[in-house]
């Protein structure tokens, strides 16, 4: 059959999968043009030769010359028609593709020269927006790929193709069910080929049908129980889906496929310990660390673990010494998270320029570090020293305005956020803390809130933005409508305790003292460790609002507004 390596897929490009890993098609031996009699033959055979030396150059225009010098000599051959229609695509000349590779399922009607020219035409026919058209084609092309198979004609792999490309579009056509469904006749043949074929499918589609995507790796590990990258893409979408009894299991499938699978060990731990598993956590990740390859990584990789669950002392103990910039990055994330400010700093500053993009976070994070030490000046030397060799870096740039506002320089901060979105306007971070700062100063606030309002159109599930929103709606006197924006925020945020007091200030604005206090306290209880505790100004000022609350319930004559 056709399947030159080189022009696989050549015109209808399948999105790169958002989950998982694709299998690549077997590649099948290239075909030979039919030899007629004489000359006529052998000048076909020497152009298409020359025509495959071009493709696999890329020179589009080199192949094309040679397939219309190789066809006059035989232009009854369904495989040079099916060749160049493919080229024709490639090279963006539909219409002529698509005459081509009609002549080519005319002149070989049955037999592998029949199914690629159906394959071809079918891919054709998507490319040009005739889907239901191209879909007859791609199910002729697969069906006789299927009697091949069955019948062992030749000694040629299955090619997959006509069942990828067939699958792809009824997925996108929503026709969901029978996109799986038309894995399932190769299945009985090759179940490993359909499982690679159903888990390139899924994830191809994690981020449109997440449903969808997990049926199809479910199917691939029923059919593959051994396909360790099917088992990774199930238990990936049950992570994002919050199901993670689900995601623990999917990534043991995995660990039963691939042993030593360091990604499946890490999520597999990561898990273990957020569901309280810690000892079995601690083998998972001593496995890890074990299996070789790059130490530095290993190590960074299971400190990444315990500090996503706030347990910094055992990222410190994880990551040692040594110099390494991703371990010096993630020691000042780890002291940072035990707000030992000056010595997370002192850890940031070893991460030297050549270190890249990693340069550019740590220094971000260390101007906080200095900032959250008191050392507002040096946090601000720190970052214009680093804007002077990277201009312009965004990073960079709102870390700044983050420590001009930590050291009260407001005006500072606004001028530095504005300059910012000038220079990117989708900037979301920008877009929120701008509308934020101008609600805590209860000042232009119809723009602060078209500012917040831009920054969830662009992440609309983001607590930080709703909190913003919520906020701007307390300071305008629309505490209703504050309190459910802010119920949303509390929610998506996880127990910030900003968010919680704000939520507990809307709601004693709205005279809902009971779940004000219960707001408060819930701030209050937010572990010392978290990323969103109270800090002691913040506890001191909630008590404070906790005991107003009961001084005015205690006087029944007393109105509870603030």
């Amino acid at each position: 059959m056709l399947h030159l390596a080189h022009i696989a897929a050549v015109f209808l490009v399948v999105p790169a999968p958002a989950l998982g890993t694709a299998a690549p098609a077997p590649a099948r031996a290239a075909p030979r043009v039919p030899a007629g009699e004489g000359a006529a033959s052998a000048r076909a055979i020497g152009h298409y030769l020359r025509a495959r030396l071009a493709l696999q150059a890329n020179d589009l225009p080199a192949a094309l010359r040679e397939l219309r010098l190789a066809l006059p000599h035989e232009p009854s051959s369904p495989v040079l028609r099916t060749t160049y229609a493919e080229v024709l695509a490639r090279s963006g000349e539909l219409p002529q593709a698509e005459r081509e590779a009609r002549a080519a399922v005319a002149l070989g009607p049955a037999g592998s020269a029949g199914i690629d020219a159906h394959l071809v035409l079918g891919k054709v026919l998507a490319a040009r927006g005739h889907p239901a058209e191209a879909l007859v084609e791609l199910e002729l092309a697969s069906r006789g790929e299927l009697e091949r198979l069955r019948a062992r004609r030749d000694e040629a792999p299955p090619d997959t193709e006509p069942f990828r490309t067939a699958a792809r579009l009824r997925a996108e056509a929503g026709d969901e069910e029978r996109s799986i469904g038309v894995w399932e006749g190769l299945a009985e043949l090759y179940p490993g080929l359909a499982a690679a074929g159903l888990r390139e499918l899924g994830a191809a589609r994690a981020s449109l049908s997440p449903g969808f995507a997990e049926r199809c790796a479910r199917r691939a590990t029923a059919l593959a129980p051994r396909d360790a990258e099917a088992w990774k893409l199930q238990a990936q979408l049950a992570e994002a889906a919050k199901r993670d009894a689900d995601a623990r299991a999917a990534w043991q499938g995995a660990l039963a496929a691939d042993p030593d699978d360091a990604e499946a060990l890490l999520a597999t731990g990561r898990l273990a310990l957020l569901s309280g598993d810690e000892r079995g956590a601690r083998e998972l990740f001593r496995r890890v660390l074990a299996g070789g390859g790059d130490e530095s990584a290993s190590r960074a990789r299971v400190a990444s673990a315990w500090l996503e669950a706030r347990r910094p002392a055992e990222a410190l103990r994880v990551l040692g010494s040594g110099d390494d910039p991703r371990l010096d990055y993630l020691r000042g994330l780890a002291l940072g998270q035990g707000r030992k400010w000056p010595e997370a700093a002192a850890a940031f500053a070893r991460v030297r320029p050549s270190s890249g993009e990693l340069f550019t976070l740590a220094r971000a994070s260390e101007a906080q570090a200095l900032s959250r030490s008191g050392r507002h000046g040096d946090a601000v030397a720190r970052l214009r020293g680093a804007l002077a060799d990277r201009p312009g870096d965004e990073t960079l740039l709102f870390a700044l305005a983050a420590v001009e506002e930590r050291a009260g320089n407001i005006e500072a901060a606004v001028a530095q956020l504005r300059a910012l979105l000038a220079r990117n306007p989708r900037h979301a971070e920008a877009l929120n803390f701008l509308g934020y700062l101008f609600a805590e100063r209860g000042e232009r606030l119809d723009e602060a809130q078209a500012l917040v309002e831009r920054a969830l159109e662009l992440e609309p599930r983001n607590g930080a933005f709703l909190d913003s929103l919520g906020w701007v709606l307390f300071k305008k006197g629309d505490a209703a409508r504050a309190a459910s924006v802010l119920e949303r925020a509390a929610k998506l945020s996880g127990g910030d305790a900003t968010v919680l007091e704000h939520l507990g200030d809307a709601y004693r604005e709205a005279r809902r003292p009971a779940d004000a206090a219960a707001a408060y306290r819930s701030a209050l209880a937010t572990p010392a460790t978290s990323e969103g505790a109270a800090e002691p100004a913040q506890r001191a000022a909630l008590e404070r609002k906790l005991r107003d609350l009961g001084a005015r319930a205690a006087r029944p004559d007393t109105s509870l507004d603030r």
